[in-house]
């Protein structure tokens, strides 16, 4: 696991682990948790590895429409982000299961929040 501490952490770490720049820190840290329990087996931890996949792409795709659009800022805030997850239907912050993991999500409605 990465150290917390800021003052330990290279700039880049920093920015990395900043909820507001990185959307999908928790899916980071459940791909590094599962190479750490299983011996860094990557067939053990595919799920982990297409959950992240899946939300960077979910992400990326909400900031590239979101710059076509002229929307500022290009990524959303986490808490942005938390208000317009929890504006799809079926959705709450204590489900496992995230939107992007639906192909069926759609996507203008997020992108068009706020």
């Amino acid at each position: 696991m990465l150290c917390e501490c800021p003052s330990r952490m290279s700039r880049h770490v920093q920015r990395l682990r900043d909820h507001d720049v990185n959307p999908c820190v928790a899916e980071t840290d459940a791909s590094r948790k599962c190479m750490d329990d299983n011996n860094y087996d990557k067939n053990m931890c595919t799920d982990f590895f297409l959950k992240y996949k899946s939300c960077r792409k979910f992400w990326h795709d909400i900031k590239m429409q979101r710059r076509r659009n002229g929307v500022k800022p290009e990524m959303p805030l986490a808490e942005e982000r938390k208000k317009m997850l929890e504006s799809i239907a079926g959705w709450c912050c204590c489900t496992t299961k995230r939107p992007y993991e639906n192909k069926t999500t759609p996507l203008l409605e997020l992108v068009l929040f706020m």
